[in-house]
């Protein structure tokens, strides 16, 4: 007869629930300082259910105030975690950010921006770290490794306020003066959430109040519906290692975290974001610009969670266990704790994507700003063959039914369909381009009226016969055309009429655009650039270097 799960109550509790809470909390302001330190990952970001298998024989422990207790769960059974209620609701601030840096223990921020968002008026400028829990025995310890650790801090333009205020300051912030904004919380106080744990074909229920732990001392667990590409709603089933954590979190949701070192979770993004039989330069390249990413990284989203950054493609994508490759995981050991840094010291922004198509785009046409001269987008060219920026529906075409000339359109591993495309639209998703823009067929014209120095596409204008709409964002314009696998693109509409009844697109690449061509940074290792070459190629003006400098004696 197969086991069942069995129930253990532990006389007391085991350890402290909020000193548990606030550490996996806190993940998103202590950023891992090398690659042995901690990260703490969003394997599910945000649900109102959790569902693992346990692959091996698993320990599953509830942390409560009230009560502790743990399930012993025999392999092959399914668990489902879904929340009820929150017994104790959180307590979050929010900032309007309009800068983020990280800061080494002992080192000084910048007083002089401070005082510059002071004379435009905004006389709560300062900087913000990471939560004061006072904790005497947390303090001391954070003493004793401050000299190397780092702690994420945000300049922000005002004190802790609410968040429909702080996103009304970002809003006036962005449009007067042109300048990044965006509202990060800070989680003062966790939540204590109620939940159930059930184990399916089994009659085991039980009520937990607090955060769950997955202990798999034998291998890994199985975790289900694991999104890893978000903007297309694809999941699996991946397999994870220790240490897993079912968190209640701020909006009656759960997460499941993953605490790993960074170098297991690079050993993971490699093979999952680049070919694993890459040239070991491309593959030495793809390591230093994940680990930089990893830890640069900062999304709105991730503060208010109890993680620092997520598994899925809206961050780096973070496969499993059985993922992990011999090759990658070199490259990865090989070039342990460095990281791109830009010329004030600070760590770049790594953004990559898979096939530029001839040019890379510049970061403030696809983000906005701030502008960075390392993103401005450089020439894929071979050999420094000269490239003229296309503006013109014409030039484009011609482009595109060029012969391959750039390092990513040589490339061995590049797919054909990938670096050309073409994408036809009927009459039916014609009337869905409308539909979704909110204007009435037919349409009567489809006019590209801006264009980046990479070619791709960043504002497109809709004419139906009574009305008219600019469609901006290259994202946006690429999901709304059917989900285009870029921006860099001609568009022939095919006329009856007067009327559009259906369109043909020819494109070239894959992605953004912005930062490092992946497959660009193969054609250049086949072709016998090293890694640094290849760096230096997309990132122009940054500096390789340790992660921590080391201090001086």
């Amino acid at each position: 007869m197969p086991q069942k799960p069995v129930l253990i109550i532990h006389p007391t509790p085991l350890g402290q629930i909020d000193v548990l809470a606030r550490d996996l909390f806190d993940g998103f302001w202590f950023p891992p300082s090398s690659d042995r330190g901690l990260i703490r990952i969003g394997i599910i970001p945000s649900r109102k259910t959790v569902r693992f298998r346990a692959l091996q024989r698993t320990r599953i422990f509830v942390f409560s105030h009230k009560e502790t207790w743990e399930v012993a769960s025999p392999e092959g059974v399914i668990w489902t975690a879904e929340v009820l209620s929150l017994s104790r609701p959180g307590i979050v601030t929010y900032f309007s950010a309009v800068k983020n840096a990280l800061k080494k223990g002992g080192n000084q921020l910048s007083s002089s921006e401070v005082h510059f968002w002071k004379k435009l008026g905004f006389h709560g400028a300062r900087w913000i770290g990471p939560p004061n829990h006072e904790n005497p025995q947390e303090n001391l310890q954070k003493n004793l490794t401050s000299k190397t650790s780092l702690e994420r801090w945000f300049l922000s333009v005002t004190p802790p306020t609410g968040k429909e205020q702080a996103r009304e300051i970002c809003k006036k912030i962005q449009n007067r003066f042109k300048s990044s904004c965006e509202v990060i919380s800070r989680v003062e106080l966790p939540p204590i959430g109620r939940g159930i744990l059930r184990a399916e074909n089994s009659n085991f229920a039980k009520e937990f109040e607090g955060v769950l732990e997955i202990i798999s001392p034998y291998g890994p667990v199985e975790i289900f519906d694991v999104i890893i590409e978000e903007r297309k709603n694809e999941t699996s089933s991946e397999k994870y290692g220790p240490r897993l954590f079912i968190v209640p979190g701020t909006e009656l949701d759960l997460s499941l975290t993953q605490t790993t070192s960074l170098t297991n979770y690079l050993e993971g993004v490699l093979p999952a974001e680049i070919f694993p039989n890459a040239p070991m330069e491309a593959l030495r390249a793809q390591a230093i610009v994940a680990r930089t990413y990893a830890i640069r990284h900062v999304r709105s989203e991730e503060s208010l969670r109890p993680y620092s950054i997520c598994a899925s493609t809206n961050c780096q994508a973070y496969r499993g266990i059985p993922y992990k490759q011999e090759r990658t995981s070199q490259a990865v050991y090989e070039t342990s704790d460095f990281v791109l840094k830009d010329s004030k010291g600070e760590l770049s922004e790594t953004f990559y994507h898979s096939i530029c198509g001839g040019h890379t785009e510049s970061r403030i046409e696809v983000w906005g700003p701030p502008p960075l001269p390392y993103l401005a987008g450089i020439s894929d060219q071979i050999n420094n063959r000269k490239f003229d920026p296309m503006k013109t529906q014409e030039q484009v075409k011609t482009y595109l039914e060029d012969v391959p000339t750039a390092y990513c359109g040589i490339a061995s591993l590049t797919k054909r369909d990938r670096w050309r495309w073409t994408q036809s639209l009927d009459q039916n998703a014609v009337e869905n381009i409308l539909l979704r823009t909110g204007l009435s067929p037919p349409l009567v014209d489809i006019e590209i009226q801006k264009r980046g120095i990479s070619g791709r596409v960043f504002a497109l204008k809709l004419k139906t016969g009574n009305d008219s709409k600019v469609v901006y964002g290259e994202f946006t314009i690429r999901q709304l055309l059917g989900g285009l696998l870029s921006s860099l693109f001609a568009i022939e509409p095919e006329s009856k009429d007067g009327k559009i009844n259906s369109l043909l697109i020819h494109g070239g690449g894959s992605g953004h655009g912005v930062g490092l061509c992946q497959m660009g940074a193969i054609g250049r290792a086949e072709q016998g650039q090293t890694f640094r070459e290849i760096l230096t190629a997309y990132y122009p003006g940054t500096i390789l270097a340790p992660l921590v400098e080391p201090m001086l004696p």
